[in-house]
This record gives C-alpha cells, sequence and structure tokens, in this order.
C-alpha cells in the first residue's frame, strides 16, 4: 500500500494485481473489531468484482452472451435490401441487425448466380462468364451486314449478321423458296478465312415474314444448302385444320392423321364390299345373275378388269392381263379361256 495523505485525513493507495470475482461479499458486524483491516474487507472484495467485471469487457470470450434484436435474414430471400452505413458509437444491436439484412442479401445473391459449374469459363468467376458472354453476344454493326447476298463468302465471321435481301437467282440456287428478305442469321460455326472464303459452317436463317420456320444453312466447301425447318406452330393437330389448310409448309400431325383415315376408312366400308373370293379351285366363269345392278372390278391371278352389271347383261373394260387369256361374256356370264384361280370381286356403292 502507498499513503496517500489528504488534508486531515491519511489514505493508503491499495492495489490488487490478480483480482477474483466473488459472488459474495463479507459484511462488518457490531462485535467486530473496528480497526482498519475489518473494514477494508467488503470494499477489497467489491473493488476486485470491479477489475474482473473491467477485464471481462475489455478482453472476454462473447461466445456466451446473449443479443437481443430484430432479424432480417431469410432462408427465402426473394430481393435485395439496401443496408444502412455502419457507424462508430453503434449498439451492439444496431450493429447485428445490419449484418443480419447482409447475410439476407448473400442469400439473394446465391439464389440469382444458380449452382452452374462455371469453373472451366474464362477464370472461374462470375466476372470471366460474364465477360465471354458479352465477347458472344457482340452487337450487329456495319461490319455484319448484308444488303445484298449474292454469295455465301459475303458471311465472314460466326456471330450475328442482317441480311436485308438475297438475290432471287442465289436464293434458288440454295434452297430458299420464300425468299421474303429482311434476314436475320445467326452463324453458330465458321470456318474460312475472314474477308472472302466461307470453307463451311452453319448458320440460322430467320425473318419476322416467315411463316413461323426458319432456314438452317449448311456449307461444305465453300456451297451453302438450306433447309427448311418447321416448329410446332406448322404441325396441324385436326382433321378440320387438315380440310382447310392452304399452307404448303404445313404438315398434318399423327393424331390428325389417324383420324382423317380413320373416317376415309368408315366411308369406304360403305361403298365397297367383297362379293366373291376363290383360291381354293380354278374356274373358267363366273355367274353375275345373283350380284345386283352396279360396278364390280374383278381381280384375278392372270387379269384385273371392271365391269358394269345392267338387268341381263354386262360390259367390261380390261385394265391388265396376260397376252394368253382371253375374256367374253354371254348375258350374265363372264368367261375365260382357261381355268383361273385367286379370283375375287369387289362390288363399289352399294348400300
Amino acid at each position: 500500500m502507498i499513503p496517500c495523505k489528504q488534508e486531515g485525513i491519511t489514505l493508503k493507495t491499495y492495489i490488487e494485481k490478480e483480482p477474483v470475482f466473488s459472488n459474495s461479499i463479507q459484511l462488518t458486524e457490531t462485535t467486530d473489531p473496528g480497526n482498519a483491516d475489518y473494514m477494508n474487507i467488503a470494499t477489497k472484495q467489491i473493488f476486485a468484482n470491479t477489475l474482473v467485471n473491467q477485464k471481462e469487457i475489455r478482453e472476454g470470450d462473447s461466445k456466451s452472451k446473449i443479443i437481443t434484436f430484430d432479424s432480417m435474414d431469410s432462408k427465402k430471400a426473394d430481393k435485395w435490401t439496401d443496408v444502412a452505413m455502419m457507424e462508430s458509437g453503434e449498439k451492439h444491436k444496431s450493429l447485428i441487425e445490419k449484418i443480419s439484412i447482409m447475410f439476407k442479401n448473400v442469400r439473394y445473391l446465391y439464389k440469382l448466380l444458380g449452382t452452374t459449374d462455371i469453373s472451366k469459363i474464362e477464370d472461374g468467376t462470375v466476372t470471366g462468364a460474364i465477360k465471354k458472354v458479352n465477347k458472344a453476344l457482340k452487337p450487329i454493326d456495319a461490319e455484319n451486314r448484308v444488303e445484298n447476298m449474292t454469295s455465301i463468302n459475303q458471311i465472314t465471321s460466326i456471330g450475328f449478321w442482317t441480311i436485308s435481301a438475297i438475290d432471287s437467282n442465289y436464293a434458288s440456287s440454295i434452297g430458299i423458296d420464300n425468299n421474303t428478305g429482311d434476314f436475320y442469321a445467326i452463324v453458330s460455326d465458321y470456318n474460312g478465312n475472314g474477308t472472302d472464303h466461307f470453307n463451311f459452317g452453319d448458320l440460322l436463317l430467320f425473318s419476322p415474314r416467315l411463316q413461323g420456320y426458319h432456314y438452317a444453312v449448311d456449307v461444305l466447301n465453300g456451297n451453302a444448302r438450306a433447309r427448311l425447318v418447321l416448329t410446332n406452330g406448322n404441325i396441324l393437330t385436326t382433321k378440320e385444320q387438315i380440310n382447310s389448310n392452304t399452307n404448303v409448309n404445313n404438315i398434318a400431325g399423327a393424331v390428325a392423321m389417324k383420324e382423317m383415315f380413320s373416317e376415309i376408312n368408315s366411308n369406304l366400308m360403305n361403298k365397297v364390299e367383297l362379293v366373291y373370293a376363290n383360291a381354293e379351285f380354278s374356274t373358267s366363269e363366273i355367274d353375275f345373275s345373283p350380284f345386283p345392278f352396279g360396278v364390280y372390278m374383278v381381280i384375278a391371278y392372270r387379269f384385273m378388269i371392271v365391269i358394269w352389271r345392267w338387268s341381263r347383261s354386262l360390259r367390261f373394260k380390261i385394265i391388265e392381263k396376260e397376252d394368253s387369256v382371253e375374256l367374253t361374256n354371254n348375258d350374265l356370264i363372264l368367261a375365260f379361256n382357261q381355268p383361273i384361280n385367286y379370283i375375287c370381286i369387289v362390288q363399289f356403292w352399294h348400300k
């Protein structure tokens, strides 16, 4: 203790080099001796506690301390929230609330970035990936513009191109049958000298004037060939669309064709009937008297004919026959000059 003298009072300076915190203090009782040693016991304990608390505040571990604040963090972050500046003198509550907003914003950015691996794109960073995309999406400028295309060699690089018109003779020669003009091209593959020779590659040719389709152009050894590429909009899905269609580039869908053929077959079944078939024995004549008036087709192993059957007679028209076969008719009897098997007769327009 170092003496500290004040007017009329003599005090000593007390220094605690290794203070220990205590949950209790000792109080002087009326029966205790009235000297300084007893009177200062409680004071020393309170002083030690104060020193311990001071050290804890300055140097202590805060891992177990609880801070109450309003969290703005969210696992379902769907928007960006601006964060106010962090300033000296703020309370812990204010600082932690700002940090929670930062965490929420980081979750939102992570959601936007997705999980696609970009480590092999440029330098593997988002900046590098965006740089590569910007290179690929360079705008159409004067150098990527053709006013009147007369040769595929006018395309000199990969990228986007605008083609105002294509010479009609050249368009026809490479297979563009709808030369509307106002074309836009995406050149996805280019091999050439970059000035006047397109060796091989691929490009897609679009125009707002085309009715929902575009052209795919293949280039091989400097020769271009265009193929029409249809989209779902060119597929007719009902038989009504097929019946009313006037666009030569439209195609019938499988379901619509099935429906239409079903209807055709149904109509044919009401107009065509097999009335005679013989594959078991040979015959030299066929009697048409049991058959009603009408038109018939006779299909045999060696001939094919059409027959008109009237009240008491019939006449026929030969479609095809072998030279050795001779056909005659007597009233309602159709006769052959030699026995023939494998014969069938179909009647048309029966009811």
